[in-house]
């Protein structure tokens, strides 16, 4: 798929390191979009990812689907989302595996080019300088402004489609979870990146 001159269009999802795939393309010939979370929804998000799986990863025969998240997805089984002691806990004794998932998400996609490279301040440096050269930026509170971007970029006439809804309950975790110092100190680079993003279109978005 990587160097195959006759692609038109090429797919990427889920947690894709862009450094490790940034040189096989040619960013003036390509449109590239990131859509930016909210850091503390995609934490409870996460989180509540390893809580569902609990019974998948009980099953002998089908907990090899987890990979190397199934010790976090066993971690995470012992404690109690809903009691603030048991999430303070919860960040004290994570296992690296849970750690390198929650840990600072998007400055790890932006900055780092394997899976188990550790974060340190640089690459939060090194993530405003991957994300300057997308073509589209967008935050997930504007995310009207991001499709219409994006649809004006592509020549697409068509209303965008409207934003998928947040569960509530992703909600009400992630207003809880930004109540527990450990949860902050987990997403300072990503913070400082989703409020930088989300002020620069409030500012610039004309509608």
């Amino acid at each position: 798929m990587l160097g195959n001159p006759y692609s038109k269009s090429r797919l990427f999802a889920g947690p894709i390191l862009i450094p490790r795939y940034e040189g096989e393309y040619d960013f003036g010939n390509v449109l590239s979009a990131l859509l930016v979370e909210d850091p503390f929804v995609e934490m409870a998000r996460r989180m509540l990812w390893l809580r569902a799986r609990t019974a998948l990863a009980e099953d002998d025969a089908q907990s090899w689907r987890l990979g190397d998240l199934i010790e976090a997805v066993r971690f995470a089984a012992d404690f109690d989302y809903d009691d603030i002691k048991s999430l303070k806990r919860f960040f004290r004794m994570l296992p690296e595996e849970a750690y390198r998932l929650l840990f600072n998400p998007l400055t790890r996609v932006l900055a780092t080019r394997l899976p188990d490279d550790r974060i340190f301040p640089a690459n939060s440096i090194i993530a405003v300088e991957v994300l300057s050269r997308f073509g589209i930026v967008g935050h997930r509170n504007h995310y009207d402004a991001f499709a219409a971007t994006v649809f004006d970029q592509l020549g697409i006439v068509a209303q965008p489609p409207s934003s998928p809804p947040i569960p509530t309950e992703i909600l009400a975790f992630a207003e809880r979870l930004r109540g527990i110092k450990a949860a902050v100190d987990f997403l300072v680079f990503d913070e400082v990146i989703s409020r930088s993003v989300q002020e620069a279109v409030a500012r610039n978005w004309t509608g």
